[in-house]
């Protein structure tokens, strides 16, 4: 059988009191006893002298006005007159007992002695000693009997109010643990919920003592190992969105490239047909070089630190402006920058890749005659890169879900123009290196922002 803490905790207390108390009672009854032991054994002494001296006048009285009288009777009277109060005498001359009141025979022997005998189912204290120059050897024996009644008496007592201490203590006791130990029995009773699934159950941390601090800590702990739990399953669900993705990008292309290479193979063609699949197989193989090359770029900035320089954010604007001009052009949007010369701490290749990656998306958000704008500055000291177009726009969920690899907000044109859907994702991994933060405010029909605040910089 297992015992609880509480009552392991109950049985030792109680066994350590029950201990200490009746140890306490036993020394105290002890002590008490050894006090009137030797309280009588003193007052039986100096009784013991008084008769003895006494005897010793009243003999030497008694010869003096009558030579031949016989001690015996003066014995007589001594013994008749202490035997009333408990007090037994015995006279000895040359071994002999002359006199005795003793109920029966004692064993106590010499000149000057002294034992503890019963006699006669009485306790009794024996003391001899020589009667002056008598001759003779007087025993004194004191009753006891009344001393070690007592004495049990108040064991008895003693252990009777032990006893019923102990009871009382022990039910003051078991009351007092079980009150104490309800706050871990609800914390049990939580984290046996909580194993059993419910993540909602929490301990009480009403109580100003220590078990309400374990109980804030103990909720505290849950909640965090609650957000590390849904955070894991997110990225657990993103991971595997990212590999069904991925598997699926890379399908359509493989495909693709398969089914021109066996048509090239079984099929008699001319040379435009031939440049016709060369062109396909071409196009589909850029699409899986810049799936590849988007990945290994994204898995480089998460896995290294960035080296930091001072970047002039109007100039990479200005690089990226003068590197879509020409696309822009042929896709008949206008492009327009709006910067201001910012300097802020970071990598200036990655920061250029960041804004190409956002202007060239926004140019494929928009229509013929559309209208991008690109631009930097700061706001209460905060720099930023923005774009800005009037395109389609996204609802809330694609904005929602618009960094995650390969995800579209229009599959099929960036599919038609070879995107691989890493864009953005790429961007959120170059602005987390840079501890920025993208914001996007788009709304379908009105066009899309978006803001790189650099928080640090």
């Amino acid at each position: 059988m297992k015992l609880k803490f509480w009552q392991k905790t109950y049985l030792l207390t109680l066994v350590v009191f029950l201990l200490c108390l009746d140890l306490s009672v036993f020394a105290l009854a002890y002590y008490s006893y050894r006090h009137n032991l030797n309280e009588a054994a003193d007052s039986a002494s100096s009784l013991e002298s008084y008769i003895s001296r006494s005897f010793e006048r009243d003999l030497s009285d008694m010869m003096m006005f009558n030579g031949t009288a016989k001690p015996e009777r003066l014995m007589e009277s001594y013994g008749s007159v202490y035997q009333k109060q408990g007090v037994f005498l015995e006279f000895r001359k040359e071994g002999q007992v002359v006199y005795s009141t003793f109920p029966i025979k004692h064993s106590l022997s010499g000149e000057s002695a002294k034992s503890y005998e019963i006699l006669d189912g009485r306790r009794f204290l024996l003391l001899s000693s020589p009667v002056g120059n008598t001759g003779f050897i007087l025993v004194f024996g004191k009753d006891l009997t009344g001393l070690y009644t007592e004495f049990g008496q108040m064991v008895v007592t003693y252990v009777l109010t032990a006893l019923g201490v102990s009871v009382f203590t022990g039910i003051l006791l078991y009351l007092v643990l079980r009150r104490l130990t309800v706050p871990l029995e609800r914390l049990r009773k939580a984290t046996e919920e909580i194993s059993m699934g419910d993540s909602g159950a929490r301990a009480d941390e009403s109580r100003t003592d220590e078990f309400g601090e374990l109980g804030k800590s103990f909720n505290i702990m849950v909640d965090r190992i609650e957000s590390n739990l849904n955070e894991l399953r997110s990225t657990a669900e993103q991971k595997q969105r990212l590999v069904d993705d991925l598997a699926h990008e890379l399908r359509t292309p493989l495909t693709s490239i398969y089914g021109y290479a066996e048509y090239l193979r079984r099929s008699k063609t001319d040379e435009d047909e031939k440049i016709e699949c060369a062109i396909a197989i071409m196009r589909e193989s850029r699409r899986l070089q810049n799936i590849s090359e988007k990945l290994l770029d994204t898995a480089f900035i998460r896995e290294n630190a960035i080296k930091r320089v001072p970047v002039n954010l109007k100039t990479i604007v200005e690089s990226v402006a003068e590197s879509l001009k020409s696309k822009a052009e042929n896709a008949g949007i206008s492009l327009e920058t709006e910067s201001r010369a910012i300097t802020v701490q970071g990598d200036e290749t990655l920061l250029n890749m960041l804004l190409y990656n956002l202007t060239e998306n926004a140019l494929k958000a928009c229509e013929p005659g559309g209208n991008v704008v690109i631009g930097s500055g700061a706001v209460d000291g905060i720099a930023f890169l923005s774009v800005k177009d009037d395109g389609k726009g996204m609802t809330v969920d694609q904005v929602a879900r618009i960094t995650e690899p390969f995800y579209r907000t229009d599959k099929s044109r960036s599919r038609a123009e070879g995107g691989a859907g890493l864009g953005l994702a790429l961007c959120s991994q170059i602005a987390n290196a840079h501890s920025a933060k993208m914001i996007f405010d788009s709304a379908p029909g009105r066009g899309t922002e978006v803001n790189v605040k650099f928080s640090d910089n």
